[in-house]
């Protein structure tokens, strides 16, 4: 949608963030809940380790990469 804003929570906030940062041009204003942009210390958060099942675990270098 150029011009125009999005929205996103979760993973959809990883989405917008990676949206907005590879073609800023496209977005007036984008709205990020709950993003998770760290994905090397994101094992750090409160949450975080119930996620290394989905992401994998970013100390193991095999998962990081």
């Amino acid at each position: 949608m150029r011009g125009g804003g999005e929205f996103g929570g979760s993973q959809g906030g990883l989405l917008v963030g990676a949206a907005i940062t590879q073609r800023p041009e496209l977005f007036n204003a984008a709205i990020i809940e709950v993003p998770l942009f760290n994905m090397l210390r994101y094992t750090k958060l409160g949450a975080g380790a119930y996620w290394i099942g989905e992401y994998g675990d970013p100390d193991i270098a095999e998962q990081r990469a």
